[in-house]
């Protein structure tokens, strides 16, 4: 059993642009915390029919088969859970939070949990159903690196042997664990510098709410050969589908960082703040911009070799003018 924390819109919102404007000059930040847990069912399904093959009394027919590889769509799936999520729950979280809560704490109003709880569970099923209906759970590609043969051999009458897909259930079980509210506001002072004041804080609540889960099929590679009628047999493989969720949240440690941290970085008022807030800008200048300077070095001493030669020539025709000079003094 697998387990996943999912924490949204982001884990950190030390970046600026991550926070909504409330009003002018006032910022908020949600954050939730999704669980999703992995598991694997025990009992597999049998496909629709792929092949049909008539098997009479004293045949033996083989059957070449190509192989296969499976690529499940995970990626999309958590996409998608990720897109309901911030589209129905983060955005109306943060509206209803701001406007009716005021400064008191959201944890600790039952009707308003409740409601909260009612809402989420009814608007993200519905909205990941929409997402999900048109998305594959899997994709079975044909490779050419190895091949198979499956030998089906007639029995005393003749019978319709039937080549099937086995399927086995996966679950992802969906948990919104626990959320946090920060809303602040960063201005200037007098002073000509941004001041940050807290409005309203609301620590992280852990909730544990089961949402929904979503269960999906993994194809095995391989056929199976059945005869005669095959019970339960699983019609649409590829849907993925939504069911409600009454089980308990698993618990664990998040390891996220406050939001009060993150507000520092993104909202610095301080002058040691603004030091931290700089400097992931300066880690990303590179270090090894004199690299260029050093490589023109050798261009510069071979540009002073050059001169030099040049020098030495100018001065080889002083020296046969000597040459010339001296010449009437020897015939003398």
């Amino acid at each position: 059993m697998k387990k996943t924390l999912i924490a949204l819109p982001s884990s950190s919102f030390k970046d600026p642009s991550l926070w909504r404007v409330v009003a002018k000059d006032t910022y908020a930040a949600l954050r939730l915390v999704l669980v999703v847990r992995e598991s694997k069912g025990q009992d597999s399904r049998l496909g629709p029919a792929e092949e049909t093959y008539k098997v009479a009394r004293d045949d033996v027919i083989e059957v070449e088969q190509v192989q296969e590889r499976v690529v499940t769509a995970e990626d999309s799936i958590t996409t998608a859970l990720k897109f309901t999520m911030l589209s129905k729950v983060c955005d109306a979280w943060t509206s209803k939070v701001s406007a009716q809560l005021g400064s008191s704490v959201p944890g600790a109003s039952a009707q308003f949990a409740s409601e909260l709880q009612a809402a989420t569970t009814r608007e993200v099923s519905s909205g990941l159903e929409r997402t999900l209906c048109t998305t594959a759970s899997f994709r079975i590609e044909a490779t050419d690196r190895a091949r198979h043969a499956i030998t089906l051999k007639g029995s005393r009458q003749t019978r319709e042997a039937v080549l099937r897909r086995r399927y086995w259930p996966r679950h992802w079980d969906v948990y919104l664990h626990s959320w946090e509210y920060l809303e602040l506001r960063h201005r200037r002072n007098w002073s000509l510098h941004k001041t940050r004041e807290t409005i309203r804080e609301v620590p992280p609540q852990v909730l544990g709410w089961p949402i929904y889960r979503i269960t999906f099929y993994e194809p095995q590679q391989n056929k199976d050969v059945t005869y005669g009628e095959v019970p339960d047999v699983l019609e649409n493989p590829e849907a993925v589908t939504i069911m409600p969720l009454l089980d308990v949240a698993p618990g664990g440690n998040l390891g996220l960082e406050p939001l009060t941290k993150d507000a520092a970085r993104a909202f610095p008022s301080t002058g040691q703040e603004r030091k931290e807030a700089k400097r992931p800008a300066a880690k990303k200048a590179p270090a090894k911009k004199a690299a260029p300077a050093k490589k023109a070095a050798p261009a510069k001493k071979a540009a002073a070799k050059k001169q030099a030669a040049k020098k030495q020539a100018a001065k080889k025709p002083a020296a046969k003018k000597a040459m010339r000079k001296a010449a009437p003094a020897a015939r003398a």
